[in-house]
């Protein structure tokens, strides 16, 4: 398969603050056309996961795992941006908290459920100011989850694939979703599907990056 190289477009480094119009607002500008990420397994394990753009051929992200579950090296999950081979963000799990500790190109992002009883994730984005929520789409998911901003308007869709070999899924995100709020979206979603999977595989000590990328949530 032939692969063309693209920038995911983050700007020149993070603002200092919170986009103003984003700050605003509170949510993601809305376009009437979606971008689809396409997630591929590489190899013949979950350890190493291709993020495609639209066209199905354009890398944009890889994410590698490290080898072991929980109680393994950190941070479990790095994510590279595919056209110059840059760590631009790293995921840890921790063995007794639900919490998930983002770094994306320097910046701390906390994924955390809003309560004891919640299931969702939240996360305050650095690149616009406000809050977004992972969750399950729907009590029978079966690893699909939807992405909602502080409005509770949907921003972004991961779909797992459920019989392919290669494909895990994709994600749909609203064309208002670029640059570095398109990374912040895709590796905190990446993240909290890691997180339902490897809850569920850990007493196997199953390793990998299937989460987004094709865990059952």
């Amino acid at each position: 398969m032939e692969y063309h190289q693209a920038q995911t477009q983050p700007p020149s480094g993070y603002a200092t603050s919170p986009n103003p119009a984003y700050a605003q607002q509170s949510t993601v500008p809305q376009s009437a056309v979606p971008r689809i990420l396409h997630v591929y397994r590489e190899g013949f394990t979950n350890r190493h996961i291709l993020i495609l753009d639209s066209d199905k051929r354009t890398p944009i992200y890889r994410i590698d795992a490290n080898s072991g579950g929980l109680f393994s090296s950190k941070p479990h999950l790095r994510v590279h941006e595919a056209a110059t081979n840059t760590e631009i963000a790293t995921i840890t799990f921790h063995s007794m908290s639900s919490d998930i500790d983002i770094v994306i190109r320097n910046r701390p992002i906390l994924l955390s459920k809003p309560g004891v009883f919640k299931s969702a994730h939240e996360f305050q984005s650095p690149a616009t100011g406000g809050s977004f929520e992972w969750k399950s789409d729907g009590i029978f998911s079966g690893g699909d989850m939807i992405c909602l901003d502080d409005r509770k308007q949907l921003v972004a869709r991961f779909e797992k694939s459920a019989w392919a070999m290669k494909k895990k899924g994709k994600f749909e995100l609203s064309g208002g979703i670029t640059g570095e709020l398109m990374t912040e979206i895709v590796v905190s979603g990446i993240a909290r599907g890691e997180y339902m999977r490897r809850r569920k595989s850990s007493s196997s000590g199953a390793a990998g990056v299937g989460g987004a990328a094709g865990a059952a949530c």
